[in-house]
Formats: structure tokens, sequence, C-alpha cells
């Protein structure tokens, strides 16, 4: 894992990216690269693997949380970061190709 950016960050904006971090683990089963970058206004999350597991009705759930998805307790992250976005008054960009995932707010 690789961290970008100053060292006093802002509490919520941490959390949330903890949380999309924690959403890119359960799509790296067998290892990879996550890239952490705060630029001067917006984050940016991104995994990389040469092999990668993306449960597409579990992704989609970031983007619109009333989607129908059974969320087990170990991925509950996927409604915890929608709803931290709430109070930031941020969008989610959520870019899913093959071998790579770019989360952006």
């Amino acid at each position: 894992m690789e961290w970008e950016g100053p060292a006093d960050l802002p509490r919520r904006e941490t959390k949330l990216a903890f949380l999309l971090l924690m959403c890119l683990e359960t799509a790296m089963p067998w290892g990879g690269r996550i890239t952490v970058i705060r630029g001067e206004t917006r984050w940016l999350v991104q995994g990389r693997a040469a092999r990668m597991r993306v449960d597409p009705a579990l992704w989609e759930v970031l983007s619109n949380p009333a989607a129908p998805c059974d969320i087990s307790a170990a991925q509950v992250q996927f409604l915890l970061a929608p709803a931290e976005l709430v109070p930031l008054q941020r969008r989610l960009l959520v870019e899913i190709q093959e071998g790579e995932i770019r989360l952006g707010f």
C-alpha cells in the first residue's frame, strides 16, 4: 500500500478513504497494490492486481445504496462508505476495469 498526501487530514475524509480501501481489499484476495492519493481537493483510492474478484451487485451498492444486494458483516463497508459521502457533500466516482479499480471523491 502507498499513501500520498499531507500528514494532517480531515477525520471524516480519512474515514471514507479507509472504508473505500476495505472495499478494494474484497476485490483483491490474491494481493495487489493499493494507492491512496490526497490532492488539493480530491481523493483517489486505486487498486491494481493481475487478478481481481469483483461482485457487480456489491459494487453497485457504492453508487446506489438502495440496490438489492445481500450484505454480510464482512462487507458492511459497502453500506458505510455511501453514508459518509452525505455529510461531506461529495459524490463517489467508481471506475472498474480489467485489473484496476479507481475510486474518487
